[in-house]
């Protein structure tokens, strides 16, 4: 479903007009940088990480394209797709910042960047610049 398919029943008659009127304020919830994929990156190296590392040194290097989704953070690959690929961890703070600045919040909260915190489980949603 669309951004703009969620608007098309706003003239129907809900039947039960409490649930349906939350569940379409909740779907209606999102703020862009949550819908907002960022696509066509590319890695020299020396920024991501297809496995968690056990020191910088042990890192198993990512080198290619990359695309962020909202929820899952950097990916493998251009674009998403709905065939599995893996989730990208950030080797430095420079590597998180570029994560952060694109998404606009604190997606690695204390710096632990094996873990990613999508904006809507994240407690620390201030502004700041990364």
């Amino acid at each position: 479903m669309g951004y703009f398919d969620k608007f098309k029943d706003l003239g129907k008659r809900p039947t039960n007009s409490s649930a349906n009127l939350n569940a379409f304020i909740k779907s209606m919830d999102k703020s862009p940088k949550e819908i907002k994929r960022h696509t066509n990156l590319y890695t020299s190296g020396g920024e991501f990480s297809l496995v968690k590392p056990i020191t910088t040194n042990l890192a198993y290097e990512y080198v290619g394209s990359y695309h962020i989704h909202p929820n899952k953070g950097p990916m493998e690959g251009s674009m998403h797709k709905d065939e599995p690929h893996k989730t990208l961890i950030p080797l430095s703070e420079d590597a998180a910042n570029i994560i952060r600045t694109k998404l606009g919040w604190d997606c690695y909260p204390n710096n632990d960047y094996s873990k990613f915190v999508p904006l809507s489980n994240n407690t620390n949603q201030g502004g700041g610049t990364y």
